[in-house]
């Protein structure tokens, strides 16, 4: 009996003590629980409130952190030694324990870090949902626009739908240019301009003015009346001489000019063997025509001498010209007679003739030839020949 009138007092008093403790944890009907408070905020399960203490989590040192078996997500430590001195959470999906307030502040609220950031395998992006935009690899390689490829090159750009791939604008912020991949290569163009005023086709040839090059290097800007704006300019600077130089290595270099579309050349300046020749698309075409004086060195150039052809190879040199013949001078005087020449030699004359009467009776005697087989008396009648 003296227990029990001992207990109930007893009892009184301890519920008296530990009233004011009582009244610092309350939990509501939903069983939100807060301490600081009467009336927690429904969505939480557990509210502090205080103008002068905080909450103290667990301070572990990183090896006691790291030594915690099977850490449920959400798990909330404080390391206290390391360089990473903070606030560390535990999330199996982000590769474990997260450093989420080193010693220094470094949430880049202030818009500057402390330490590396680690995009952890994320892009960079205007929207958050974007699967796009500024991608870093493992290895410091950077792409921009890669979508889900990765990076192949130290900085790989990949082109939007357009085909652009790098805009230049002013210092104002305007458009200038811009490298496109379009008309089949890479296309340096004014922005909302011209294109093609410096353009690289797939398989290397390369245009100036045009997007459809038809040679390795091929110009198209128009002749302007102005002498500093033609087609191609080669200038050598300050110092050194412009110059062409056509070389081939076992090589013929030539030099073609076509007036027309589809044909090879209309006239072709060829180097053969040390020679420059001219040639022409055409047998009745010339090949050289100069409208202006013309200079040959070489040989004995002179005043009054051509080029002749030496041999049928084509070969010529330089030769004096023959002027037309002159006129006819005046007759020159009559010499005076000379003295008479001596007399010659007698010359003999033809030998004497027999007289016509001896001659005629010489042939009177001349005989007769004789019968060759007897026969009649003849008689032989002599007449003598006429004379001559």
């Amino acid at each position: 009996m003296l227990n029990r009138t001992l207990l109930v007092p007893l009892t009184a008093a301890a519920l008296l003590l530990a009233a004011p403790q009582l009244a610092q944890a309350q939990t509501t009907t939903t069983g939100a629980v807060g301490i600081g408070t009467t009336t927690p905020d429904p969505s939480a399960v557990l509210e502090l409130r205080s103008t002068s203490r905080g909450l103290l989590l667990p301070r572990l040192t990183a090896a006691q952190r790291q030594a915690i078996a099977g850490p449920p997500p959400g798990l909330l430590v404080y390391q206290t030694d390391g360089t990473q001195r903070g606030v560390w959470a535990f999330e199996p999906g982000t590769g474990g324990w997260t450093y989420l307030l080193p010693g220094a502040v470094d949430h880049l609220g202030n818009h500057t870090a402390t330490t590396n950031l680690g995009l952890n395998g994320n892009y960079l992006s205007y929207f958050a949902s974007t699967v796009s935009g500024l991608r870093v690899a493992d290895n410091g390689q950077v792409g921009i626009g890669l979508g889900s490829f990765r990076p192949a090159q130290p900085l790989t750009v990949q082109a939007d739908a357009t085909g652009t791939l790098l805009g230049l604008n002013t210092a104002a912020g305007a458009g200038r240019y811009s490298f496109s991949l379009t008309y089949g290569g890479l296309n340096l163009s004014e922005t909302g301009g011209a294109t093609g005023r410096l353009f690289v086709q797939d398989g290397g040839r390369v245009g100036i003015g045009t997007t459809s090059p038809a040679g390795g290097l091929h110009v198209d800007a128009p002749e302007s009346p102005s002498t500093s704006a033609l087609g191609v300019l080669l200038s050598g600077g300050r110092s050194g001489n412009p110059g062409l130089e056509l070389r081939g290595e076992g090589k013929t270099p030539y030099l073609d000019f076509a007036e027309t579309s589809g044909v090879d050349y209309s006239t072709r300046l060829i180097s053969e063997g040390g020679t420059l020749t001219v040639r022409t698309n055409g047998a009745s075409a010339t090949a050289l025509a100069v409208d202006g004086g013309l200079r040959l060195n070489g040989g004995s150039p002179a005043a009054g001498r051509f080029l002749q052809a030496l041999d049928a190879t084509g070969r010529a040199g330089w030769a004096p010209i023959a002027g037309p013949p002159g006129p006819t001078g005046p007759a020159g005087a009559t010499g005076a007679t000379g003295p008479a020449a001596p007399a010659g030699p007698a010359r003999p004359g033809p030998p004497a003739r027999p007289a016509p009467r001896a001659r005629r009776a010489r042939r009177g005697r001349r005989a007769c030839p004789a019968p060759t087989a007897p026969g009649p008396a003849t008689t032989w009648a002599t007449t003598p020949p006429p004379r001559p």
